[in-house]
């Protein structure tokens, strides 16, 4: 069964764990954690015992993140998390287990980057949304220095040439 492992870098890596099929507790998803840990399929560690650490409630499931809130400054985990855990600490690699009634399922890399980019409120290719006003925008062999007529001590002048700047006072 594949979950997903948040290791401390910030890279988002998929792994296979051992598939349970009894209802779960919060006990059981800490030593399902304990497992990956032993199993060296987390491999940076925080500082004393690892716990649940948020459950986002979706719609048709539950994404509990499991690690530790104690740590090295050396070992936080560098992985942007969405709102409204974004702004708190974690230490060592993460895991997320995916729960439907108690029951555990699998959460794959793809599912995640689905996860991730909603909750965000997706993102927007910026390239496409930027407008050029035509007077602000000039080549490299062209500048435009806008005139401060109503500054007493200079005035600047357009200038156009050589991609050297030169200023009138």
């Amino acid at each position: 069964m594949k979950t997903i492992i948040l290791d401390k870098f910030g890279v988002v890596k998929e792994v296979n764990i051992k598939r349970i099929t009894k209802k779960l507790d919060n006990y059981d998803l800490i030593k399902i954690f304990d497992e990956m840990v032993k199993s060296k399929k987390i491999r940076v560690k925080g500082q004393g015992k690892p716990s649940i650490l948020y459950i986002f409630n979706e719609d048709l499931y539950d994404l509990y993140i499991v690690g530790w809130k104690n740590g090295n400054h050396e070992n936080i985990n560098k992985h942007e998390l969405p709102p409204p855990i974004d702004n708190e600490l974690f230490y060592g690699d993460l895991s997320i287990i995916k729960i439907i009634n108690k029951k555990m399922f699998e959460f794959s890399k793809e599912q995640y980057n689905i996860f991730y980019e909603k909750t965000f409120g997706g993102f927007e290719d910026i390239e496409h949304n930027i407008k050029y006003d035509s007077d602000e925008y000039f080549s490299s062999t062209e500048e435009y220095i806008p005139s401060d007529e109503s500054s007493s001590d200079s005035s600047f002048e357009y200038y156009q040439g050589s991609d050297d700047l030169s200023l009138n006072f």
